[in-house]
């Protein structure tokens, strides 16, 4: 996600839903590319199928990317 306004955004929540025959290994990264000490909460658990993660501050032109792992059903 990245902030493209023109101020600084607070409290903002990402959510995905995997598609159907998906399911979630675990979170390999949370990066925010910009100067600052950002709090990312990641409360998803391995088998998760409905993802949410929070974070507290995202200042104007700074990207937040979540990368997961996710496998195929069999």
């Amino acid at each position: 996600a990245t902030n493209a306004g023109s101020a600084t955004a607070y409290d903002m929540v990402l959510t995905d839903t995997l598609p159907p025959g998906l399911t979630l290994i675990g979170t390999t990264g949370m990066t925010v590319t910009a100067p600052l000490t950002a709090t990312i909460l990641n409360t998803n658990t391995a088998g998760s199928t409905n993802l949410t993660y929070n974070l507290d501050v995202l200042p104007s032109g700074a990207t937040w990317r979540v990368t997961l792992t996710a496998r195929v059903d069999p």
